[in-house]
């Protein structure tokens, strides 16, 4: 599409909370990190809060995953490559004395190198499914 313009400069705008009302800032490179979202659903078995042996508990499992998002980030993508994961929803149960049959969560994950896009999302994949793996079969 532009390879017969004669382009000179290319300028992106976005609304920056951290800059002031009526200020313009401009900088070289990227300004704003690549944005991907992510969603997390645990299936487990519900069950009566007094049996947790008959059930398998998404929302424990959900909360390790949860928990150990950032240490997970900071391992696996160089730390002077700014990063972050953050989770904006998380859903499961309906009763206080219920084991829910599932969790779910969503989330972005920001990056500013390409490369670091892939990193993220295959450490969170392993994350979540090392977690539910490691619960295994309910205990009877």
């Amino acid at each position: 599409m532009l390879d017969d313009e004669d382009v000179q400069a290319m300028v992106g705008v976005h609304v920056q909370p951290a800059v002031e009302r009526g200020v313009v800032s401009t900088g070289e490179g990227p300004v704003n990190a690549a944005f991907d979202t992510f969603e997390i659903t645990i299936t487990g078995r519900g069950g009566h809060g007094a049996y947790p042996h008959t059930a398998i508990d998404p929302i424990t499992v959900l909360a390790t995953i949860v928990a150990a998002l950032p240490e997970a980030a900071a391992r696996v993508i160089n730390p002077i490559h700014p990063s972050v994961v953050t989770v904006g929803t998380i859903r499961g149960g309906t009763a206080e004395n219920i084991i829910a049959e599932s969790a779910h969560c969503t989330g972005t994950m920001r990056t500013f190198h390409d490369a670091d896009r892939a990193v993220l999302q295959g450490a969170l994949t392993r994350l979540a499914e090392g977690q539910a793996l490691a619960r295994g079969p309910p205990r009877r």
